[in-house]
């Protein structure tokens, strides 16, 4: 019994330390055909209201192939839904402004877990204007890539202008999708893997540059 107890023990610290360990999120290291598979399935999820399966597929994303903490993960895959729940469901007054909390709280957990200084104010206000203007369906997609290439920068470095290619292919795909929807998964998957080759090439060159 002892013996029992002993093991379960070791388990126990073993898991916790796994779960509480700070760790360093990455940003050159991800598969591009695994994050264009989830976000076409988290596309699907989204359009269907599965809130707690969006939860778990954005979990791993971020755990996965952006080596977030299990912890650090988990709480930003909880705010990033609450914050879309909000933008998709809710029409009463104020919406905005809670789904931006939420956004932030995702910035604020991403930020310190890459170890960068980074504004979350100031990238949950592009994200939820990224969202805003997808969802009028008049924004152009120039400033939806130019949105998403900021952020690629502030997180992995170097400049937006660094990412806006590979990011326009994410833009174009996510279009592609929300017009067609799942006759259109196979053009939108290409679209997503030009996009995800072009990102992780350009992290990998700022990484290397940083070791320099």
């Amino acid at each position: 019994m002892r013996g029992i107890l002993k093991t379960f023990l070791a388990l126990a610290i073993v898991f916790i330390g796994y779960v509480l360990w700070p760790g360093t999120a990455r940003f050159d290291r991800f598969d591009p055909e695994s994050l264009a598979e989830s976000d076409l399935k988290s596309w699907q999820e989204l359009a269907r209201g599965q809130w707690v399966r969006l939860t778990w597929t954005d979990y791993c994303s971020l755990h996965d192939q952006f080596h977030f903490p299990p912890l650090a993960a988990a709480r930003m895959a909880v705010a990033y839904t609450r914050a879309t729940y909000l933008l998709q469901t809710s029409k009463g007054a104020g919406r905005e402004q809670k789904a931006r909390t939420f956004f932030e709280e995702y910035f604020d957990i991403a930020s310190r877990s890459v170890k960068r200084d980074v504004d979350p104010q100031l990238l949950a206000r592009r994200e939820l204007s990224i969202w805003t203007a997808a969802a009028s369906k008049t924004s152009s997609i120039f400033f939806l890539s130019q949105e998403s290439a900021e952020q690629w920068a502030a997180f992995a470095g170097g400049v937006a202008l660094d990412y806006y290619k590979g990011s326009s292919s994410l833009v174009l795909a996510a279009y592609v999708y929300g017009n067609r929807g799942e006759r259109s998964m196979e053009g939108a998957k290409s679209l997503l893997l030009d996009g995800y080759r072009k990102l992780l090439a350009e992290t990998q060159k700022q990484s290397i540059a940083k070791k320099r």
